[in-house]
């Protein structure tokens, strides 16, 4: 019997779906520098939710004042990064399911302490809608600054193109199958809402949702797609959102 592919094997094997996983940390290197410079990265207070195994530091090459990782532990992604990470003191992972236990472990916060970045690279999508809204409201609390997410687009004619292709190519991918035909039809002309959403999971996601409810929160700052930032949005394999909390 075949072995299971881990998560770094099968996101980022082969040409084409590396290039397009690994362009949502190319987006957030670009814009870090773009709207905060160079020189203040390193005197930043950063919270990733969502750190997996650290591939968004070792990607930019940023090295924070702090650093505080959060992560489910999936695929055992977080326990790499304790083991890779182990002692460096501006470092500090967390596993967490919710923000509840966040605060718990970790003494740093007070009245006076705020992030100063916020970063989540494809998570949100995978939150219940009351983690989600525990996490907005950890950030609103805790952050003083910038929010860089990114999302899948999960509709549209890109969608279409990845879901056969995962379909014929990628067969470990069971999520792919659980769509009907009719849901098929729905995604590929932007209707999501005919499309029965699997929670946790990439099927009748819809960014616009989300960046409806997060323009609520936090001002808006850019919405753009990746990798082609010069075509609308939903001709895009992913989504980047930035915002500024309301302090």
């Amino acid at each position: 019997m075949e072995k299971p592919r881990g998560y770094n094997e099968r996101i980022f094997s082969g040409y084409l779906r590396s290039y397009f996983h690994t362009r949502r940390y190319i987006w957030l290197k670009s814009n870090l520098l773009n709207l905060l410079g160079k020189d203040k990265i390193s005197s930043l207070a950063i919270l990733e939710i969502g750190c997996g195994d650290l591939r968004t530091l070792e990607f930019t090459k940023i090295n924070p004042k702090i650093y505080v990782g959060i992560d489910s532990n999936w695929e055992n992604l977080l326990d790499q990064a304790k083991s890779k990470y182990r002692g460096l003191n501006n470092i500090i992972l967390i596993e967490a399911k919710n923000p509840s236990k966040i605060t718990q472990e970790f003494n740093l916060f007070n009245n006076d302490f705020f992030f100063d970045v916020c970063i989540s690279l494809e998570t949100f999508e995978h939150l219940p809608k009351p983690i989600l809204e525990e996490y907005v409201e950890f950030i609103s609390k805790y952050l003083n600054g910038l929010i860089f997410i990114t999302v899948p687009i999960e509709f549209g004619p890109i969608f279409l193109i990845k879901h056969f292709v995962k379909r014929f190519k990628y067969k470990d991918d069971s999520e792919t199958f659980k769509y009907k035909l009719s849901e098929i039809f729905f995604a590929s002309i932007g209707i999501t809402k005919k499309v029965k959403r699997i929670e946790g999971g990439h099927k009748g996601f819809d960014y616009r949702v989300l960046l409806e409810y997060l323009s609520s929160k936090f001002e808006l700052i850019k919405v753009e797609g990746i990798p082609f930032n010069y075509l609308p949005a939903f001709m895009n394999f992913q989504v980047g959102m930035i915002f500024k909390t309301k302090h």
